[in-house]
């Protein structure tokens, strides 16, 4: 509830500070929008793991190691958000201008956020399986801002990914995940009426907590996520995932739904 009631909160001062500052970015509709709104949930989701903290049903170190990665990915999106050139799109795109001898705001955020999900990793599970560990983190962080390029995707995307993590995980660990939930519900229905856009700042760390989710659970699972986020990527450096999902009757009505 808090981390839903600090969402609302953060977004409605954030929208007015972004469109003040000229924070904006065109939609897929050619829309000027607030972009980068991602940062509303990661506030209130920090308040309600605060509050969780608090009232003791957290341990202080979750708490420090979720917060860390909701501000380090965080923050990695908000600088390609704010100075990010969208004329180089793709792990072969920003690796082709790297080779150029310019160092694009991607690049610099898949170099930093890989050494990032290298220190999580090794934070929640340790030495066993770093590299595929490192590895699904770095993937899934990027899989989430694959999605992001439609209203409420890459949210819904988070909350079905969640829910499945859900089903087959452990509930004392996948709980410290109901905060964001609860911020990523409340800030869903101004993403999918287009008045705000969530950007790297917000798809960055919920992929990234989605990979935790993953690293958490055992063996063939892990290596079945594995193998679907390096498919996924694969796929969207040759196709677009947008004309996967609108040839599909199932995936469309699911990335429509809500939508205006």
């Amino acid at each position: 509830m808090l981390g839903a009631l600090g969402t609302v909160w953060s977004l409605m001062g954030l929208a007015d500070l972004a469109q003040e500052g000229h924070l904006s970015r065109t939609n897929f509709r050619g829309e000027l929008i607030p972009t980068g709104m991602g940062v509303s949930f990661l506030l209130g989701s920090c308040l309600g793991l605060l509050a969780g903290l608090w009232m003791g049903l957290y341990q202080i170190r979750d708490v420090v190691l979720l917060i860390a990665v909701l501000f380090g990915f965080g923050f990695l999106g908000l600088i390609d958000d704010l100075w990010g050139d969208d004329a180089h799109r793709g792990l072969r795109g920003h690796l082709r201008v790297a080779l150029q001898g310019r160092i694009s705001t991607g690049f610099l955020k898949a170099f930093y956020g890989g050494l990032l999900a290298l220190v999580v990793a090794l934070s929640v599970r340790g030495k066993e399986g770093l590299l595929m560990n490192t590895l699904i983190i770095a993937l899934a962080t990027n899989a989430l801002n694959l999605l992001d390029l439609r209203p409420g995707r890459c949210g819904k995307s988070f909350l079905l990914g969640s829910f499945l993590l859900f089903t087959i995980g452990e509930a004392r660990a996948l709980r410290l995940l109901l905060p964001v939930v609860g911020g990523v519900l409340a800030y869903l229905p101004w993403d999918l009426r287009r008045v705000v856009m969530m950007g790297d700042a917000g798809a960055n760390p919920l992929g990234a907590l989605l990979g935790i989710g993953i690293i958490s659970l055992e063996g063939s699972v892990r290596i079945f996520s594995l193998l679907l986020l390096i498919g996924i990527h694969l796929y969207s450096e040759k196709y677009s995932l947008s004309r996967l999902i609108e040839d599909n009757p199932v995936l469309r009505f699911l990335d429509k739904l809500g939508c205006d």
